[in-house]
């Protein structure tokens, strides 16, 4: 008997580098759904895997992503992020410091909602 699969493993499954067939998403968000993840908390979720989970770009992952893989990617965030933004503050302001860590974390965002609208495999032609 396999164990029950994490919030943030089912999350994360949009994030892999496979791309999967529609019913096999609906299944996802049908569980999703049943665990009561939805509205704001599901886009609270959604936010903290998509800037988390972008590294993937780096880690190419194609079996789980879970909760320990979100909180590694915003380590890495807050250490790349932290250096070059306090580097740049440092040298230039805070307030230019403040603006590059906000543009970072935008970006990272735009790339991990990017990965995640990028698994769904192509419907076949008729």
């Amino acid at each position: 008997m396999s164990q029950p699969r994490s919030t943030m493993s089912l999350i994360g499954e949009r994030y892999l580098d496979t791309q999967l067939d529609r019913s096999h998403i609906e299944n996802l968000e049908r569980e999703l759904a049943t665990r009561g993840i939805v509205g704001l908390k599901r886009w609270v979720l959604e936010i903290f895997a998509a800037g988390g989970l972008w590294w993937n770009i780096v880690w190419w992952e194609w079996c789980d992503l879970d909760e320990r893989d979100v909180r590694l990617g915003w380590t890495y965030n807050f250490i790349f992020g932290g250096c070059v933004s306090g580097t740049i503050a440092y040298w230039f302001g805070l307030p230019w410091g403040g603006g590059l860590a906000l543009v970072l974390l935008a970006l990272w965002l735009w790339l991990g909602f990017s990965l995640r609208s990028g698994t769904v495999a192509a419907e076949p032609e008729a």
